[in-house]
Formats: C-alpha cells, sequence, structure tokens
C-alpha cells in the first residue's frame, strides 16, 4: 500500500509535468528548475501549482521579489478570516450597507426598494411583494431605469437592469419587453430554485449615470473603479491596490470574471493596459477592443476624489479591516456601490499584474500569524 505522504509527492510531480506541458512554449524554465520554485512557493506561501500558472510567475519579466509579493488563496483566506470577523461582515450586505451608508454621509445610489413575495417593501414603507405592486412602482416612475440584484450576490449574478415598458410591461437590458406577470415569477423563481439566491431577497436602485469618460469604453454598463483599503492597527488607512472594471460591448455587466477586461491604476490615477484575462493567458490592450478608445497612459477623472472616499468608507467600518470598494465617476464625483468583504484577490493581482503584499501590510501580516502561518 503506497502511503499518503508517497502519494502527495506523486500528485505534486505530476503537476510539475502539467504545468512544464504548458509553458513550454511560453518559458526557457527548464523541469527541475519549475519544481524547486513550485516547492518554495508551496512551502512559504502555500500557493499551490495551479495558482503559480494563473498569476504566469513562470515569465523571466518577474523577479523572485516580484512573486513572493502575489499572495495564495490560502494566505488570502487567513489574511480574511483575522481581519473581517465573520459575524461582522453583514454589515456590507447590499441593502444593510445602503442604508447604512446613507446614515453616515457616504454617497450611494439611490434606493427604491426591497423586492420579495413575502416582506418586500419600497423605501416609503409601502408594500412591495407581488406582480401588481411591481407594476406599479414602474408606473408611478416610468422614466427610471433600474438595477435589481440579490442582496448577498457577487461577480454580477442575476443582476437586473430594467424600466417601465408599454401598459403591463417590463424592458429587461438585452432580453426586450417581458409582462409584469412574467417578469415577477422569474424573480420569485429565481428565490426559490437557485441555491445561490435561496433566502435572499432583491434590492432595487436606480441606476446612476457614469462620467462621460467612462462611456467613451462602453455607455450601457457601469464601470467601476475597484479599491482595496486595509486598516492597519494603529488605524491608518492605506490603499493596497486598485484598478479599473472596464465593460465590453453591449453589456451592462463590468465584471473581470465574466469576460470582462481591467486595467491597473497607479497612485495618480493612470491607467495601465487594459488586460483580458483568459483560461491560458493575459492579454494587453492599449485600447479597449470594442471602442478603439486608449486605455494605457490615460488619467482618470475625480481620481484623488474616488481615493478619499474610499479611505472615508474604510473608516465607517468599525470592525472590518480589509475591504474591496466598487466606486462610480459620475460627472458630479464618485459615488459607491457596494463594498466587498471578499475582494477577489486573484482579479486584483491579476489585472494589476503584481501582489499586493508590502510595506505595512505584510508588516501587519507578520505580527497577525504565528511562525507556520507567516507570510514571507
Amino acid at each position: 500500500m503506497i502511503s499518503l505522504n508517497i502519494m502527495k509527492y506523486i500528485r505534486f510531480i505530476s503537476k510539475i509535468f502539467k504545468i512544464r506541458g504548458e509553458i513550454k512554449h511560453k518559458s526557457d524554465m527548464g523541469f527541475f528548475q519549475l519544481g524547486r520554485e513550485l516547492y518554495e512557493f508551496l512551502t512559504l506561501n502555500k500557493m499551490e501549482p495551479d495558482e503559480y500558472y494563473l498569476y504566469h510567475l513562470y515569465k523571466p519579466e518577474f523577479s523572485r521579489e516580484d512573486k513572493m509579493r502575489f499572495l495564495s488563496r490560502n494566505q488570502y483566506y487567513l489574511i480574511e478570516s483575522r481581519l473581517n470577523p465573520r459575524n461582522e461582515v453583514g454589515i456590507l450586505n447590499k441593502f444593510v450597507f445602503n442604508c447604512y451608508a446613507r446614515s453616515v454621509g457616504l454617497p450611494v445610489p439611490e434606493m427604491h426598494g426591497v423586492f420579495d413575495p413575502h416582506s418586500g417593501f419600497t423605501s416609503d414603507g409601502e408594500r412591495l411583494q407581488t406582480a401588481e405592486d411591481l407594476e406599479k412602482l414602474f408606473i408611478d416612475n416610468p422614466s427610471i431605469s433600474y438595477i435589481i440584484k440579490p442582496t448577498g450576490s457577487s461577480q454580477g449574478k442575476a443582476i437586473i437592469k430594467c424600466k417601465a415598458a408599454d401598459d403591463g410591461y417590463v424592458h429587461i437590458f438585452r432580453h426586450g419587453d417581458i409582462a409584469i406577470e412574467e417578469f415577477y415569477n422569474r424573480l420569485c423563481d429565481n428565490l426559490i430554485n437557485d441555491p445561490d439566491l435561496k433566502n435572499d431577497v432583491y434590492i432595487i436602485e436606480k441606476t446612476i449615470k457614469q462620467h462621460p469618460f467612462l462611456d467613451n469604453y462602453c455607455d450601457t454598463s457601469a464601470q467601476t473603479i475597484r479599491i482595496l483599503t486595509f486598516k492597519t492597527s494603529s488605524k491608518e488607512i492605506e490603499i493596497l491596490a486598485r484598478h479599473l472594471k472596464l465593460a465590453r460591448k453591449g453589456s451592462y455587466i463590468d465584471n473581470i470574471a465574466l469576460s470582462g477586461l481591467g486595467a491597473g491604476v497607479d497612485e495618480n490615477g493612470v491607467l495601465d493596459y487594459a488586460r483580458l484575462i483568459t483560461e491560458d493567458d493575459i492579454v494587453l490592450y492599449e485600447n479597449h477592443p470594442d471602442t478603439g478608445y486608449p486605455v494605457k497612459g490615460v488619467t482618470i477623472p475625480y481620481f484623488s476624489e474616488v481615493i478619499e472616499l474610499a479611505k472615508k468608507a474604510q473608516s465607517r467600518m468599525l470592525h472590518l479591516r480589509l475591504v474591496g470598494w466598487d466606486i462610480l465617476i459620475t460627472e458630479n464625483g464618485p459615488v459607491i456601490v457596494e463594498g466587498n468583504y471578499g475582494s477577489d484577490h486573484d482579479s486584483i493581482q491579476l489585472v494589476s499584474g503584481r501582489g499586493f503584499n508590502t510595506g505595512n501590510f505584510a508588516k501587519e501580516l507578520e505580527k497577525l500569524f504565528n511562525k507556520t502561518d507567516s507570510i514571507k
């Protein structure tokens, strides 16, 4: 009988062979060099071989120091559990956060209510539970476009963009007009049958008109800047990472995981390449691939205000110390769309092309973990 330790090493060696086969046309790194580095990263940073491949750390442009700045998923989950207590993350539920943000002076989208067939209500305190209630919402606000989304969803799941159409109908962006009754049944069916949406409700917000600068990339989707903030033990707030999410032509969602683009942003608000993350590679664009509008070297408007707002929002989080903010720029300045405690660290590192285990963040982490868990 083969021992578990031997099986573990056999699986590890098979992963080396697999990755070497994938990168043989992209890197001169030999089998033994690759194996040594994969083992080193697994030992020091708990980074699995598939993550090493995901971040393209085999490429020669990465120095060893650059590679060590990338956080593995094992590290990130441990870090987040220490910095963001699970009994406190509910404040970032989309409904709860919208209410809380307005109470502490943070700009957020206007909320029109919460739809649920049993307990839904409008912001005016009226019922929002039946097809008739939904129809009244649209009739009373015929010129308003809405974003309807589950309060606990992530990565753009089940988001609907809609507005009033002809009597008894609602227009669903990219899907056309459907009867209110059918729309109601779809919402209810999602809440009942989708395992990710069970026991959830829908928040209904007024869509925000983004800054014309962003329309140059996509005028059908609000495109947000993701700012990752960190509150140190001395209550100072630092920016760990930042990137602009760019939507594709005809989309109404800017999520990078759903074939969107992302562009890193430097400390002055200047964009880097737009990056398309594919299964096998990272494709760089100087201009948006659909509109041709320049990306690399372009300065984002209101960027200093974006950073100020992200820091202000983090300062209002009493117990959460690591939050990813999605901030939309309008003609009048930035607005917070939502906060995320699970901040897609892999997308952040892929889009920026660098890890964020640096500076005071890295020093703080050394204090948080014992020797076996420490970030090297």
